[in-house]
């Protein structure tokens, strides 16, 4: 699920896009009183969030990507509440070091995932 809070170098293009494993983050409100969520430690490989994406990879088991309209990276209209976006595969994964505001870094985990092309054009 894509929404709400895209994290530090996520992108969205309309093939591709990279996005990180979930867990580990907690809701933090800055100074304006707007609220966002950050690392609060790094994430690690058993995580269950950041295990079930590897393994998608890892057995090459295609996934849907559902896509919500509080997603900020696309350059496109979202017309409803949560859109599938259609089947894609996870191609790499990587770790990252995240750097945040206190001057701490953690890890977190980020995903290629690619459309596989034996669907329907997409929507957008």
């Amino acid at each position: 699920l894509l929404n709400g809070y895209p994290a530090q170098r996520d992108v969205f293009h309309r093939g591709v896009f990279v996005s990180h494993g979930g867990g580990r983050s907690c809701e933090v409100v800055d100074g304006r009183g707007g609220r966002r969520f950050r690392l609060a430690s790094s994430q690690r490989r058993s995580d269950p969030g950041v295990r079930s994406l590897f393994n998608a990879m890892w057995r090459k088991s295609p996934l849907i990507a559902i896509l919500g309209d509080k997603y900020q990276l696309t350059d496109f209209e979202i017309p409803h509440p949560y859109c599938v976006l259609g089947w894609f595969s996870i191609t790499h994964a990587w770790a990252e070091l995240e750097d945040i505001e206190d001057g701490s870094e953690y890890v977190r985990y980020k995903f290629r995932f690619e459309r596989l092309k034996n669907q329907d054009p997409p929507w957008w």
